[in-house]
C-alpha cells in the first residue's frame, strides 16, 4: 500500500515537509483532509519558496 503523501525535499535530499491527502471523499470531508490535487498545489508552492531562497546553483526537488 503507497501512503496517501508528498514529501518536500530540498536539493541535497533532507526531508523538508510532509503534505498528506485523502483519497476517499467522504473521508476527506469529514474531516477536513486535502484532496490529493490540494496536497500536490501545496508541495508545489513550498517547491517555489524554497527556490526563491535558495542558491542559484541548488536544485529544487519535491517528490512522492
Amino acid at each position: 500500500m503507497t501512503p496517501n503523501r508528498f514529501i518536500v525535499r530540498d536539493a541535497a535530499g533532507q526531508e523538508l515537509a510532509y503534505v498528506y491527502y485523502e483519497s476517499e471523499p467522504g473521508r476527506r470531508s469529514a474531516a477536513k483532509l486535502l484532496s490529493k490535487d490540494e496536497a500536490r498545489r501545496r508541495c508545489e508552492g513550498a517547491d517555489d519558496a524554497l527556490a526563491s531562497s535558495a542558491p542559484p546553483h541548488a536544485a529544487r526537488a519535491v517528490s512522492r
